[in-house]
């Protein structure tokens, strides 16, 4: 009803505003501390029965736990991920290095999706995306979680919101900066790959469509120039944050276990090694084509007897509910694309951008169990469509011709945009009685981990006192234990301060 009655009572809203750096800058940075501020800090409390969300914790302690050293023969995961939970551990200690990292990956997520929702439909969108993705219990509980998935998810949705804004602002710095975000994607994650090929493309495509005007085929050349050295630095950078002798993308991807329950011998199909920086750029073509092929039995294997009850309940809590909104939010961001000018590269921020966080949702669903670490990597698509979504409707509305309230000139310009801003915030924090509050009776609150912070500090009282501790620690676990030890004799709290 929101966009309805604004369309209805406010003058037209453009979704075609040309980029205009210095504000978009400033109401980036504001969406980077709405994200994390209001989720992590309000939101949350409705929306989580614990402090943290995270699993595996031991091991991401002790990835952090051991930042600045190499990463160990079969490391999961990138130490580029871990340097800011990292840096912040050597000040604050592991948990709260792990909590406040996952802070500052949301506040970059949250820049990451206004410049996406702006890139599309203005600078209103842009705002309203990121409203909107804090009514979904995924994107709250990544403010909290202590891995390293808060990390990704702000990398990827960075790096997607420089490209999109760059096909919108064809200029020399943010074709620089689209090429950086696609360079990115390589080093924050070995799945990165299917975020930083499309990505890529899209930073070549923009630094060949340089503005017309004097030496135009030599300011193509060095713009290209720029982003392929970018990626070249990237792959050199692979070198350092991803261990030789890492979990490559295909055995990350295809589970040996679930593979074998297909009868599916993962030797024979995973005939390809991805880890970037250390795999010849010329195997990616088959490291693609083995993921094709073994994709469809991880579907059967989560389908299957075993499995099948958990990836219903998973996606009953977080998916299934949702899917009739976003389809309608999805048809109206498509239908405002015809609406206003630079139509063709709107669209090519919204699908190109969009392809990669579609494909990492289908899979969160579909091969994942709907985890909701998971269904963060891929949160900002469903955000995007609720924002862009809203305001095409009240565009759409805005163009019937009917009679509207006399609005003085000076302020006609900002109001339908204010207005939207206002009715989202209300929806969103529970001011105005809707499906979307955290307060809505549909919802029932995440579980957490703090049980698993608790067994941590447990186990290094134990260590500490010279006791064996009962909680089975493997490698990874105790280098988090001996970390906790040393924090502990040096008077921290060794369970983390934030949130208490």
């Amino acid at each position: 009803m929101g966009p309805l009655l604004l369309g209805l009572v406010l003058p037209r809203m453009a979704l075609d505003a040309p980029p205009r750096r210095g504000l978009d800058l400033c109401l980036g940075l504001l969406c980077a501390v709405l994200l994390p501020g209001l989720g992590g800090a309000w939101l949350a409390r409705f929306m989580m029965r614990d402090r943290f969300m995270g699993s595996d914790l031991g091991e991401y302690c002790g990835i952090v736990a051991n930042f600045g050293q190499p990463p160990p023969e079969g490391a999961q995961r990138s130490e580029l991920a871990a340097a800011v939970p990292g840096l912040l551990a050597q000040h604050v200690g592991v948990i709260d290095g792990l909590a406040w990292g996952a802070l500052l990956s949301a506040g970059a997520a949250g820049l990451g999706l206004y410049l996406w929702g702006r890139a599309v439909a203005g600078p209103v969108a842009g705002v309203l995306s990121v409203l909107f993705a804090l009514s979904w219990e995924p994107t709250v509980a990544m403010t909290r979680t202590l891995s390293l998935y808060p990390e990704l998810a702000g990398g990827f949705t960075l790096a997607g919101g420089l490209v999109a804004y760059a096909l919108r602002d064809r200029g020399a710095l943010p074709s620089a900066l689209a090429g950086a975000g696609a360079a990115l994607c390589f080093v924050v994650d070995l799945r990165g790959l299917m975020w930083g090929l499309p990505l890529l493309g899209l930073a070549l495509l923009i630094a060949a469509f340089a503005p017309a005007g004097p030496w135009r085929l030599a300011r193509v050349a060095a713009r290209l120039a720029v982003v392929l050295a970018l990626l070249w630095g990237s792959y050199r950078l692979g070198e350092r944050v991803y261990a030789e002798k890492s979990v490559s993308l295909e055995r990350l991807t295809l589970h040996h276990g679930r593979l074998s329950e297909m009868h599916i011998d993962a030797d024979q199909l995973i005939t390809s090694r991805y880890v970037w920086g250390h795999t010849d750029v010329r195997e990616i073509p088959e490291t693609l084509s083995v993921l094709a092929r073994g994709t469809p039995f991880m579907r059967r294997a989560v389908g299957g007897k075993n499995h099948e009850a958990l990836s219903i309940e998973q996606r009953a809590l977080w998916v299934t509910p949702w899917l009739p909104l976003w389809a309608g939010a999805a048809a109206l961001t498509l239908a405002g694309l015809a609406l206003g000018a630079d139509r063709r590269w709107r669209a090519l921020a919204l699908i190109g951008v969009g392809l990669p966080f579609a494909v990492a949702l289908e899979g969160a669903v579909t091969i994942q169990f709907s985890f909701a670490r998971q269904l963060a990597l891929g949160f900002a698509l469903p955000a995007l469509c609720l924002g862009v979504g809203f305001v095409s409707l009240q565009a759409l509305v805005g163009r019937l011709p009917i009679p509207r309230l006399p609005i003085p000139a000076r302020i006609a310009p900002v109001l339908p945009g204010l207005g939207a801003v206002l009715v989202a915030v209300g929806l969103v924090l529970g001011g105005l009685p809707s499906w979307l509050g955290p307060n809505a009776p549909w919802r029932a609150p995440m579980g957490g981990s703090d049980a698993r912070v608790d067994e941590l500090v447990t186990a290094t009282h134990d260590a500490a006192a010279g006791r064996t501790p009962t909680m089975w620690l493997d490698e990874r676990g105790w280098a988090c234990v001996n970390a906790l030890v040393i924090e502990e004799r040096a008077g921290g709290d060794v369970g983390g301060r934030l949130w208490r």
